[in-house]
């Protein structure tokens, strides 16, 4: 007889994913060989989301339990139901010795993290083109400068503003997130559009490459968590190889 995963982990799981607030969420999609039987995930505030999930590895028969720090992996006798409820129990037990615990934390830090709002991130992506125009215009700055010079005063111009409370900053940066955008929309087949993930923000995506978000690129180079590479690796992603080759990059 087949045995009942979903039935399995909402009886085990369930009972304690409610009461720390998690409700079932929508499983991704199964690859070849693996399947999400389970998804777990709760709304924080301003829509902030975290999930926990457990994926079979149908050709391991292997169990996994992924959350926010968490990454644990059993082995199960897939044809043996007995087996199959050990392990959920093991994974029952981290969530709640350490997992509901870690991922309640992890969304406190975000809420006192320095962040957009959905209206100020459809505001910048409705009117990036006039605050960059604001923020050359304010900074005597060439809009027709070389681009290895705007991204150095794209870092200059965050780098410079660190000593002060975001709410001070947090219109200035956007003004930089615009010019920043403007001057990767200025490179050959590449575009913006809106996307919604855990938010909204202005996009700006390489025909062939990848996507970036300059609104976020910046307000994490801002907080220093991440150093001025973060800027290349936002241009490797969205240029062609040849445009990025063009680029004589001084830091």
């Amino acid at each position: 007889m087949a045995i009942q995963y979903k039935k399995i982990i909402k009886k085990i799981l369930g009972p304690d994913a409610e009461k720390n607030g998690f409700k079932r969420g929508k499983r991704g999609l199964s690859g070849i060989s693996k399947r999400t039987l389970a998804c777990y995930e709760k709304e924080y505030e301003d829509g902030y989301r975290l999930s926990f999930d457990i994926d079979f590895d149908i050709f391991s028969d292997r169990l996994e339990l992924l959350a926010c720090g968490i990454n644990e992996e059993r082995s199960f006798d897939s044809s043996d139901a007995e087996s199959f409820k050990k392990v959920i129990s093991e994974f029952a037990e981290i969530l709640r010795e350490k997992g509901y615990q870690l991922m309640d934390e992890t969304a406190r830090k975000e809420a006192a993290r320095p962040k957009y709002t959905a209206e100020e991130q459809l505001y910048l992506l409705n009117n990036y083109e006039s605050l960059a125009e604001d923020f050359c215009r304010e900074n005597q700055v060439d809009k027709d400068m070389p681009f290895m010079d705007k991204m150095y005063l794209v870092k200059e111009k965050v780098e410079s503003s660190r000593e002060l409370p975001f709410e001070e900053v947090k219109e200035n940066l956007m003004k930089i997130a615009a010019f920043y955008a403007t001057a990767l929309l200025g490179w050959e087949k590449v575009n913006s559009y809106l996307v919604n993930s855990g938010g909204r923000y202005l996009t700006v995506s390489g025909a062939l490459r990848g996507t970036i978000q300059p609104l976020r690129t910046l307000l994490v180079y801002w907080l220093n968590e991440r150093d001025s590479s973060i800027l290349k690796s936002d241009c490797k992603s969205v240029l062609q190889q040849a445009q990025y080759d063009l680029v004589d990059w001084k830091f």
